[in-house]
């Protein structure tokens, strides 16, 4: 008599298929040869069976087409930041690439904020400059195999998260390729420049919305910009609209400053739908009330976070305004020098 069922056989497959994926995607294992013992047991359930397969036991029962067809179909991240619409909504600021070989490569161009945070990823992949091409790429992802949902808050952070940071005259903006427009689209998200060839400008405020949905590295690059495009207009609008609140509370969401503004341009809180018509705002997705939700239940780690970002500010604009005080003390300290030298 067997010792498994043709069904207990299938499941077992299916399991080592799925220590194999995780392994894959968390530990960057894409060829047996890095493969081992520890890897093997710090991903294995022994709720499924308590007796934990050995390397040669994996590699006889799964192949590497196995390992793709189990990360493409059924291998799920619940992360709320790290997970798969979030890599796939970053996809559309960058290039993806497939390879017959190897697992897909993204490529970007000017987001080093971005690149870092690549870096610093729970899912494995290799951070390669191509000098001659102009991108950075994050190589061999499997990762970037992994089901997604193009409806999720996730996918949006990872789209408006792409964006490269620009100016026009002194006023920062946030420019995206061409790829990124069907979604602002969708949600109703205002394009506030169109520029010639492929790609156009959007406020930062929308970035800085959606970062409660981004890695903390990501996240502080767009909470502190200089000048950012039409936050004056947006926040209180989003604010007064969708916080499902009568109080006012500056900066709980990014860029909501005091009230005066706000109501220096309305005679009556009745007057808010006028000014979502005015800014372009009244083709929003409803799904702004749930980011709005999140601002507002803000976990104590994301607060502490964004205080001590104002704190490194505050001390990076001292040091800055140190500096210019000791070069204009030099200056005159030389220009004393040299006339005295002149009447001498």
């Amino acid at each position: 008599m067997p010792r498994y069922t043709h069904e207990q056989r299938l499941a077992k497959k299916i399991k080592l298929c799925e220590v194999a994926a995780k392994i894959a995607v968390c530990e960057g294992v894409t060829s047996w040869s890095q493969l081992n013992d520890d890897l093997i047991r710090k991903h294995w359930d022994t709720s499924f069976e308590e007796h934990i397969p050995s390397v040669e036991q994996l590699i006889r029962k799964v192949n590497h087409a196995n390992v793709r067809w189990y990360i493409r179909n059924h291998l799920e991240f619940n992360s709320e930041i790290w997970n798969a619409d979030f890599l796939q909504g970053l996809a559309t600021g960058g290039v993806l690439r497939f390879h017959s070989k190897r697992y897909p490569s993204l490529g970007f161009t000017g987001v080093p904020a971005l690149i870092e945070t690549l870096a610093l990823s729970p899912f494995s992949g290799k951070i390669v400059e191509v000098p001659h091409d102009g991108y950075t790429y994050w190589r061999n992802v499997p990762a970037l195999m992994l089901q997604h949902s193009e409806d999720s808050l996730s996918f949006m952070a990872g789209v408006l998260g792409a964006g490269k940071i620009v100016t026009e005259g002194d006023t920062t903006y946030v420019q995206y390729r061409t790829k990124a427009k069907e979604y602002l689209d969708k949600w109703g998200i205002p394009i506030d420049i169109r520029k010639s060839g492929r790609v156009f400008l959007v406020s930062p405020f929308w970035a800085a919305l959606f970062s409660i949905k981004m890695p903390k590295e990501l996240r502080v690059s767009w909470l502190e910009l200089k000048n950012p495009a039409k936050t004056d207009s947006y926040a209180p609008v989003i604010w007064a609209f969708y916080s499902g609140t009568s109080q006012w509370e500056s900066g709980r969401i990014p860029y909501l400053k005091s009230s005066t503004w706000f109501y220096s341009q309305i005679d009556s809180i009745k007057d808010v739908g006028w000014l979502r018509v005015k800014f372009g705002l009244a083709q929003l997705n409803n799904k702004i009330a749930e980011i709005m939700r999140l601002w507002i239940d803000l976990p104590e780690d994301i607060k502490t976070e964004r205080a001590q970002a104002k704190i490194e500010k505050a001390e990076k604009k001292r040091r800055k305004e140190a500096r210019a005080a000791i070069r204009r003390r030099n200056r005159r300290s030389k220009a004393r020098k040299a006339n005295k030298n002149k009447s001498e």
